[in-house]
């Protein structure tokens, strides 16, 4: 097969070759899925740098800002709870203390 010049994908087979009419149509068949398949590529891939690939950026920044904010959630949380416990023992000390006489 000797390729075309104006696709390198594009094979044309010589006239020399004692093959059929089908077997013809099907190489170029076969040539031209594969050159339409390599344009179809080079599309996916600029359509992912432009269109995906900002929302890819946006989706792992709120992924990171949920994380981030889920940590300080539980931080708060049982940071509170340890102080809300600690002033119970210390409100449960402070009232053990049996009060003074006012004498």
């Amino acid at each position: 097969m000797i390729a075309s010049r104006r696709n390198p994908y594009v094979y044309a087979l010589p006239t020399s070759d004692p093959t059929t009419l089908s077997s013809r149509l099907l190489h170029v068949f076969v040539a031209t899925y594969i050159a339409r398949g390599a344009d179809c590529a080079e599309q996916h891939r600029f359509v992912h740098d432009t269109i995906s690939q900002p929302f890819f950026d946006l989706l792992y920044f709120v992924s990171i800002h949920m994380f981030v904010r889920s940590l300080c959630v539980l931080y708060f949380t049982f940071s509170f709870a340890f102080l809300h416990v600690l002033h119970g023992r210390c409100i449960v000390v402070y009232h053990s203390v049996p009060p003074r006489s006012p004498m």
